[in-house]
């Protein structure tokens, strides 16, 4: 028995990947958090996925008979005491890529010691370098990043704005006013604790909620987007023939802790790094 534990989209994308690639096992799990995970076109894949809560693991505890699993793969062991009693009791721990780590010097969440030398480290076929600390794992390299696009949300018509602002941290810098405002839309972050801009600035605001598909709908813009420190901002790097142009907003104590991701950035021509003070 396998079980994934899946924090966001990025690690549930990346999580079925690997089922579908492995062959689907009847007692194999996946986790994941239902307001940050969409698991609508996974559906009739036949998974067996379970919406995480203190309550719904223990069932799973209970009705698993406490059997010890072959192999527990989490984004990181932040995710409460019966997450890493769990990861521990099991044969195999392996770390499973959800987010601009994996581009870090310094990673925030995953703590790369909590693993052990040649753990297995589930993330995209990146076409670029990636930071030196994932050196002590087995990378097992799973898909694209253009799976993070699979939605089974609406996508929206981006065209009509000539810039485009995903609010993540470095875009509350921008200085608005020097933009045409009638033709600015934000799209807001899914967390309202992670807002940063006030959304009355814009006449035209687009909430970031539960039934938009944000990279799909970035997938056919034509403008301006601007972006900070988000896995969006990979994504969009990563994009074949993009028709956009991209300005990514860092904040200077993060660009420095984002080498690989700068890197990356530099060697585009269709994208503009634009440091700013933290």
């Amino acid at each position: 028995m396998r079980v994934f534990f899946c924090a966001n989209q990025i690690s549930l994308c990346i999580a079925v990947e690997v089922f579908q690639l492995d062959g689907f096992k009847k007692k194999d799990v996946i986790f994941y958090d239902e307001a940050r995970c969409d698991i609508g076109l996974y559906k009739k894949l036949g998974i067996n996925f379970i919406s995480f809560s203190r309550w719904s693991f223990l069932k799973f505890l209970l009705t698993s008979l406490f059997k010890k699993p072959d192999e527990v793969c989490v984004p990181h062991l932040r995710g409460g005491r019966l997450i890493r009693m769990y990861a521990v009791y099991a044969k195999k721990l392996s770390a499973i890529d959800d987010g601009l780590d994996s581009f870090r010097v310094t990673p925030k969440n995953i703590v790369p010691s909590d693993f052990k030398i040649e753990s297995k480290y589930y993330t995209f076929e990146y076409d670029t370098p990636l930071a030196s600390w994932l050196e002590d794992f087995n990378l097992i390299h799973v898909c694209g990043i253009e799976k993070i696009a699979d939605s089974a949300k609406k996508t929206i018509n981006l065209n009509k704005y000539g810039v485009v602002i995903v609010e993540s941290p470095g875009v509350e810098t921008i200085d608005i006013s020097a933009l045409n405002l009638q033709e600015v839309c934000l799209i807001k972050h899914s967390n309202p604790n992670k807002s940063i801009i006030n959304q009355n600035d814009f006449p035209h605001f687009i909430g970031m909620d539960a039934n938009i598909a944000l990279e799909k709908s970035i997938a056919s813009y034509k403008g301006t987007l601007i972006v900070g420190e988000s896995m969006t901002a990979v994504y969009a790097l990563l994009m074949q023939s993009p028709k956009f142009k991209l300005i990514i907003t860092l904040k200077n104590k993060s660009k420095e802790n984002l080498l690989p991701l700068t890197a990356l950035i530099n060697r585009l021509d269709f994208a503009k790094l634009l440091s700013v003070n933290n």
